[in-house]
């Protein structure tokens, strides 16, 4: 690698900010459901062979009374460490939220692979899952309380699976049977249950640990105010 630097005063800044190594910035996408009453919006794909969609009301989102529903968020490609959040409005107590990372064939759902992390409030429980055709299995699980208000986060992040509720960890699994895919949300409502303020996209990767010394740094005069430098990256 090669970097001509002016000499002088700023050398040294120039040169340091030359050998420094930035990360990629991660994409979110939000959705707060701020809309007419009916379906989600051309963004989400519902996914067929649950009771029945996804439905904005009020500018929160629900399905039908004793109904699951599920959709995924298909405007845009997410990197294969990603995440799903999403906020309770209401009704947790006798209702199910999904966040579901990683999603794959959900053309409909007893084809559909994915991740899920799950806030079970029928049981009181929070559980991780492989969904695997459709088919639920259980990674990790434990105790869950909730209060309306509480924002449930869910992500995959290389082989490790995380939950968590307002930012506090609630349990994390280990699998690597599915490495990238698509994510999104779905709910069970048995009573008013509600949920607003949907966010998902790439886990942040940025880098902030400066690399370690270059090695074969060599530095030559071009002129009297400027330097011809070059290394081997680190």
């Amino acid at each position: 690698m090669k970097f001509l630097a002016q000499s002088g005063k700023g050398l040294s800044l120039i040169v340091a900010i030359a050998l420094y190594a930035t990360g990629a910035k991660a994409a979110t996408f939000t959705d707060n459901f701020d809309r007419s009453n009916g379906g989600l919006c051309s963004n989400w794909t519902a996914v067929p062979g649950y009771g029945g969609t996804l439905q904005i009301t009020g500018n929160q989102v629900q399905p039908a009374a004793e109904i699951f529903a599920g959709s995924i968020y298909t405007a845009a490609t997410v990197a294969p460490a990603q995440f799903s959040e999403v906020q309770l409005v209401s009704g947790l107590s006798g209702g199910v939220i999904n966040l579901d990372v990683r999603a794959g064939q959900y053309g409909n759902l007893s084809t559909a692979d994915m991740y899920r992390g799950q806030a079970l409030g029928l049981d009181g429980i929070w559980r991780i899952l492989r969904v695997d055709n459709g088919v639920e299995t259980v990674l990790e699980s434990g105790a869950l309380t909730a209060s309306n208000g509480d924002t449930f986060y869910f992500e995959a992040n290389g082989s490790t699976l995380t939950l968590k509720r307002n930012g506090t960890v609630l349990g994390s699994a280990t699998d690597s049977t599915y490495g990238s895919g698509a994510v999104g949300l779905s709910i069970y409502n048995h009573v008013n249950m509600l949920v607003d303020n949907w966010r998902g996209g790439d886990v942040s990767t940025s880098d902030t640990t400066a690399p370690s010394t270059p090695s074969g740094l060599s530095a030559s005069g071009t002129s009297s105010s400027q330097i011809s430098l070059s290394w081997t990256g680190s």
